[in-house]
């Protein structure tokens, strides 16, 4: 495999493992809807950040050496849970007080860039057994096996890939989410907000009764 089959073929696996909706997914949706573009990939970068460096991990095989699979993945994601469902009582509180008040709706996330990265980055990295994910997928689409004499060259395109693939679904996401929130009114954001926000907390609490069980 040359490192450019690597890089296409990893964005298109970038692409497959961020495409599905979750929690992490909704969260960038609604701040691009209720914040911008800006708002919502600031989100998205700090998700595919994330996501390469887990790839980073599972095509170099570093997670042996780093000792990932000694982590008890249960309080990460605990912690991961309770941040999504601080997030969305947040979410639901704003919008309320925009209803209530009658103001210009929800707050851009204008200066807050950098925070709305590190929080993405973070929730999406409190998932340590996503390492071995990644790895099963490398192996089972052959992307496992380096060529003799590649050196470092094609496990790096492949997490390059990774992360190009699932930085450019946050793009697209975001500029759906924030064409879509332009043509809306402050108490129709509002209430997207409320609504995205009690989906957020429900999100939270699945994803702590699943690390629980």
């Amino acid at each position: 495999m040359t490192p450019l089959d690597a890089l296409l073929r990893g964005m298109a696996l970038g692409l497959a493992v961020a495409a599905p909706v979750g929690p992490v997914g909704l969260l960038c949706l609604r701040r691009a809807v209720t914040g911008g573009f800006t708002a919502g990939l600031a989100s998205g970068f700090g998700v595919a950040a994330a996501d390469l460096v887990y790839a980073v991990i599972a095509a170099f095989g570093l997670g042996a050496a780093l000792g990932v699979a000694a982590i008890d993945p249960l309080w990460p994601r605990l912690a991961g849970a309770a941040l999504i469902l601080w997030i969305g009582l947040g979410a639901v509180r704003r919008g309320w007080a925009v209803l209530a008040s009658g103001d210009a709706g929800p707050a851009a996330s204008t200066g807050r860039a950098g925070r709305d990265v590190l929080g993405a980055f973070l929730l999406t990295l409190s998932n340590p057994m996503t390492i071995a994910s990644f790895a099963g997928l490398f192996a089972g689409l052959g992307l496992g096996a380096t060529p003799a004499g590649a050196g470092p060259l094609v496990p790096a395109a492949l997490a390059t890939g990774v992360f190009l693939g699932s930085l450019g679904w946050w793009v697209m996401l975001s500029a759906a989410g924030s064409r879509f929130g332009r043509r809306l009114g402050a108490r129709s954001l509002a209430r997207i907000d409320i609504g995205a926000g009690l989906a957020l907390m429900a999100g939270g609490i699945w994803l702590a009764a699943e690390a629980a069980g």
